[in-house]
């Protein structure tokens, strides 16, 4: 942030003579003349350059415009707008409304009761004596609620927040909470709870699933299929998803893979006996994955539409297998598991009837090991080869898209290494470069809880290697507002889960579950 330097009068810019009708005012303690205020309401527009403006006494409209102003608004209650640049604001002594726009900007409320709102700018806020509502907006904002009984919202921007009898919802950053540890050694992912149940449930790779409760991890496993899966490099126990209808039928299904390296999914049900016999399990389907221990996907989730939606990785084939369609692997799966066993394919997946498999419904995926629904989108993070991670945002309700790989890698040509064309492909609304020290995304979900107002509507997600907690809001068709909210959690980070209530948590190579929590 600039530091402006108040001269007597400036006017487009540069020090000028003071014409015979300009007016004097008081900014911030300071006896100005500038022209154009009057002591009665005026409507005062700056240039394109620096421009100073004063309202004088009346009830004042001002507009700073594109340079880097300075704005008082003298004693009336003004309406002041600072413009695009970097502006320092004085309200004076009115009820005033003072909006900062997009610079990055120095904005003094007055002593009366004022309504401050940064803009979408890194804004230093400071109420002052009055009754104010503070608003940071998106920025990494400072604000000071002075005196009175302020309302302060510090936005999704990291804020910095120093008040004196204040109601304060500003939001400093992210922590994590340790709320569940599996034995040493076991990597752990967090299934999407069932309707309603307050439980949380994760995924140790090594073979049981565990419930976990306001003590902690319980003794007694759900289920264990241990020594009944490969446990190799990325594979293991990987995924589960409860039915919808899991209060009334029991049912839930589990993603792993077995011990020749196939995927399979099995259905079990919980008739309350636990743990589980792992013999109950019956196949719905197996896929064929290869002889690599990577790339299995993994993610299991049921869409608003009751069907049972998978993750397959390419199979660690050098992605040969993304643009193939008659093979499952590089694909999101879509499953009808009531209307048939072990399952149907609903007839509304784009290749029923036609070239590719039946059960595909998103294509050209490298190894998406975790994706999202929320509301009408998907959210699908795709680990990379050796430039890109990515993630994806796309209709949740349409099928047959093809995300790219293995054409491209993010947005960068992949096969071949140029001239490519990304005609027909999603293209990822987030990418970082691998030489950024990330190797690979791990997604998480749109937060929809209520501890953090700050981050509602905002997709969380992390990397494995970078171990680093960030939130984008997507909007317009893109992601915008990217936060970085823990620079490096110090954990190698597996999955993302979330409970009913909305609170997301952050699952660790080391086997422990946290709970992100806000730092006000």
């Amino acid at each position: 942030m600039k530091r402006i330097i108040l001269p007597i009068a400036l006017i487009a810019g540069s020090l000028a003579a003071v014409p015979a009708d300009a007016a004097l005012t008081e900014c911030n303690g300071m006896a100005v003349t500038v022209p154009g205020a009057t002591p009665g309401p005026d409507v005062l527009i700056g240039t394109d350059g620096p421009d100073v403006i004063a309202g004088g006494a009346g009830d004042d409209v001002i507009k700073g415009k594109g340079g880097d102003d300075v704005i008082c608004g003298g004693k009336g209650d003004d309406e002041i707008y600072g413009g695009d640049g970097d502006d320092l604001i004085f309200g004076g002594k009115g009820d005033d409304h003072i909006k900062g726009r997009g610079g990055e900007d120095v904005l003094h409320g007055g002593r009366n009761a004022d309504l401050i709102d940064g803009g979408h700018g890194r804004d230093v806020l400071r109420g002052n004596s009055g009754k104010d509502e503070i608003h940071g907006r998106s920025g990494h904002d400072r604000i000071k609620g002075g005196a009175g009984v302020d309302e302060a919202h510090g936005g999704p921007g990291r804020d910095k927040c120093s008040t004196s009898e204040t109601y304060s919802s500003c939001l400093l950053g992210l922590s994590l909470t340790l709320v569940a540890e599996l034995p040493p050694g076991h990597q752990a992912g967090v299934a999407v709870p069932p309707p309603g149940d307050s439980r949380l449930f994760v995924v140790d790779q090594a073979g049981p699933i565990w419930e976990v409760g306001p003590g902690g991890r319980e003794p007694t496993p759900l289920v264990d299929l241990t020594g009944r899966v490969s446990t190799a490099s990325e594979e293991g126990v990987l995924g589960l998803a409860f039915h919808p209808d899991y209060d009334d039928n029991g049912r839930f299904f589990v993603f792993s893979t077995q011990p020749d390296r196939d995927i399979v999914i099995q259905e079990f049900v919980d008739d309350g006996d636990w743990p589980i016999d792992p013999d109950t399990g019956s196949t719905v389907i197996e896929i064929d994955h290869g002889d690599a221990t990577n790339h299995n996907g993994g993610m299991l989730l049921f869409g608003a539409d009751g069907h049972l939606y998978a993750s397959i990785g390419d199979g660690g084939t050098g992605g040969q297998e993304g643009q193939d369609t008659s093979s499952l692997l590089g694909t999101i799966i879509r499953l009808d598991v009531d209307s048939a066993q072990p399952y149907a394919v609903p007839d509304t997946n784009p290749f029923v009837g036609g070239p590719g498999a039946d059960e595909i419904w998103a294509y050209g995926l490298r190894n998406p090991w975790r994706f999202a629904f929320d509301a009408s989108r998907i959210y699908i993070a795709d680990v990379g080869e050796s430039t890109r991670e990515e993630v994806s945002v796309a209709p949740a309700g349409t099928g047959g898209l093809n995300y790219g790989w293995d054409i491209l890698e993010g947005t960068d040509c992949h096969n071949p290494s140029s001239g490519c064309s990304s005609a027909g492909t999603v293209l990822p609304v987030h990418e970082e470069d691998q030489s950024t020290g990330v190797c690979s995304v791990i997604g998480g979900f749109v937060y929809r809880g209520s501890a953090m107002p700050e981050l509602e509507g905002r997709y969380l997600f992390g990397d494995y290697c970078a171990g680093y907690v960030k939130s984008f809001l997507y909007a317009g068709g893109a992601a915008t507002e990217l936060t970085t909210w823990i620079e490096d959690t110090g954990h190698s980070i597996t999955s993302f889960g979330v409970d009913t209530d909305g609170e997301i948590y952050v699952a660790t190579l080391a086997g422990d579950l946290y709970r992100i929590d806000p730092e006000r």
